[in-house]
C-alpha cells in the first residue's frame, strides 16, 4: 500500500490507504479506534501508537474537517490530567488531496513516563461549520458545526500486561463516531461558496466491523513506530522497548562520527609536518 504524510503545525501522523472490510454508505463518515482497545491492559513500550480508521473522509475534506484526540491520566484521588493529544484540522479552502479511507498513526511517549497506570481516551470528530442549523436564541449567530464526541475509552498499562498487538482476530475496531453529508448548498451567511447538508439524522447508524486490521496494517504501525523512535534497525513492541536500542544505535554512530573526525585531524596534522619538513 503507498504511503504519504501530512505535515501540521503541531505534529506529523502518518497516513496509509485502506480497504474497508464492510461498505459503508458513502454519505456517512465513520471513525474506528484500532488501537488501543478498550478495557486493555498493556505493557508500558515506546512508542505507545494510537491508531485510527476513517472512512468516506472526502465527502468531509472540503468543510473544514475536524478530528483530535485526547488521553487523561486517572489519579489515585479521581483526579483527571491531560496526558497527551493529537489529531488535524483541515481548513476548508486548504486545496488537499487526500484519501477517501485512511488510517490515522499517531503515538505517545508522554504517558509511560507517567505513574498512572488508568487512562481514556476521547476524541471529537465532525466539521467546523454546516448551513443545516436555523438561526435560534440560543444559536443567533446561525453558523454552528457538528461535533460528535465519542465516548471515553478506557485502557490500562502494567509490566504485567500484553505488548500492543495491532492484529486481533476476536473482536473488530471499536466504531467511535459517525456523522453523515448529503449534500451542500449556498452558503446563508455568506461565508463561502457552499457549505455541507447534513443528513437527517446527522449521526448515521455506526457499521460495526468495517475495518478489519491485517498484517499489512500491522507492518506499517510497526514501521512508524520505529520511523517516530528514530530506528533504523531492531523490531516493534518489544518487552524493553526502543528506547535503549535507539540511544544505543544514536551512540555508535557518534563514535563513527568522532572516528572518522579523529583520523581526519591525523591526517591533517601529517600532511602539516611533512609540509614542515619540506
Amino acid at each position: 500500500m503507498p504511503f504519504f504524510e501530512l505535515f501540521l503545525p503541531v505534529f506529523s501522523v502518518l497516513l496509509s490507504f485502506i480497504s474497508p472490510a464492510v461498505a459503508i454508505d458513502p454519505s456517512t463518515v465513520q471513525l474506528d479506534l484500532v488501537f488501543p482497545r478498550n478495557g486493555s491492559i498493556y505493557k508500558p513500550v515506546y512508542p505507545f501508537p494510537i491508531v485510527f480508521a476513517i472512512h468516506n473522509a472526502a465527502v468531509a475534506w472540503p468543510y473544514e474537517f475536524i478530528f483530535d484526540w485526547s488521553i487523561y491520566a486517572r489519579a489515585d484521588d479521581g483526579t483527571n490530567k491531560d496526558t497527551d493529544f493529537g489529531g488535524f484540522s483541515v481548513d476548508k479552502d486548504q486545496s488537499l488531496s487526500l484519501p477517501d479511507q485512511f488510517l490515522f498513526i499517531n503515538s505517545s511517549a508522554t504517558i509511560i513516563n507517567t505513574t498512572s497506570t488508568r487512562f481514556f481516551l476521547r476524541t471529537s470528530f465532525g466539521i467546523a461549520n454546516n448551513c443545516s442549523l436555523d438561526i435560534s436564541a440560543a444559536n443567533p449567530g446561525g453558523r454552528r458545526g457538528y461535533i460528535s464526541n465519542g465516548d471515553p475509552l478506557w485502557f490500562y498499562l502494567s509490566p504485567d500486561g500484553e505488548l500492543p498487538n495491532i492484529l486481533n482476530l476476536t473482536e473488530c475496531p471499536k466504531t467511535i463516531s459517525t456523522f453523515g453529508i448529503h449534500g451542500s448548498s449556498e452558503d446563508p451567511w455568506g461565508g463561502g461558496p457552499r457549505c455541507p447538508v447534513l443528513t437527517d439524522p446527522s449521526s448515521p447508524p455506526k457499521k460495526t466491523c468495517a475495518f478489519k486490521p491485517d498484517a499489512e496494517v500491522a507492518r506499517q504501525v510497526e514501521s512508524a513506530m520505529l520511523r517516530t523512535a528514530s530506528c533504523t534497525s531492531g523490531s516493534w513492541p518489544n518487552a524493553t522497548g526502543l528506547v535503549q536500542q535507539c540511544a544505543q544505535q544514536k551512540q555508535s554512530a557518534a563514535m563513527r562520527s568522532l572516528s572518522v573526525e579523529c583520523l581526519l585531524a591525523a591526517l591533517l596534522a601529517l600532511f602539516s609536518s611533512i609540509a614542515i619538513m619540506i
